[in-house]
This record gives C-alpha cells, sequence and structure tokens, in this order.
C-alpha cells in the first residue's frame, strides 16, 4: 500500500466499475473510496474489496497494463495515479484499456 500524501487531505470520492468488475462485486459498481490522490483512492478500494483488487493490480501491485482510470473525464493511466489529486465527491470510472491493430 503507498503512504498516504501529507500534504493533501483524503477525499471521499466515487468509483464506478464497468459491468465485467460487476461480476466480482456481487453485482455492486459503485463504491466509495478515500484518498488525496487517485492513486491512494485506489489503494483503498482494493483494500476494502481484496477480490476486486486482484483485477486491478497484479502480483507486483503494479495497476495491470489492461486497466486506465477516468478522473472527472480525464483518462488517467498508472503512471500517472499519484500525481492526480482528488476533490471530496469527485467521480472515477475503471475501465479496460483496448488495443487495435
Amino acid at each position: 500500500m503507498r503512504a498516504r500524501s501529507p500534504e493533501a487531505p483524503a477525499a471521499e470520492v466515487i468509483v464506478r466499475l464497468p459491468p465485467v468488475l460487476g461480476a466480482v462485486t456481487g453485482g455492486v459498481r459503485e463504491f466509495p473510496a478515500r484518498g488525496a490522490t487517485l492513486a491512494e483512492a485506489i489503494d483503498d478500494l482494493a483494500t476494502r474489496n481484496p477480490a476486486l483488487g486482484l483485477h486491478i493490480f497484479d502480483e507486483t501491485h503494479a495497476v495491470r497494463r489492461n486497466v486506465l482510470f477516468v478522473h472527472e473525464g480525464v483518462v488517467v493511466r498508472a503512471r500517472e495515479m499519484a500525481g492526480r489529486r482528488l476533490a471530496p465527491g469527485d467521480e472515477i470510472l475503471i475501465a479496460n484499456a483496448l488495443a487495435g491493430g
């Protein structure tokens, strides 16, 4: 688990899941999470819902390559999560990254 950011208080946010992850959570697709950054909020979500965390993080606790996040309408990749600040009531959507060719 990542350390909490000392400069910003944790915000309560809403995390929405794609339909495919609803099967992991008994059909629930909206969860509260707390964190000052997107990384902290997703860590909080995974801590509260370990089965869901297995679909977000790999065995090294890195975000899986096929997972991305949409925060307030902006796509955020794993490498940007720690710097993405949250405000109370923000909405985060977890989505599957698509590859094509």
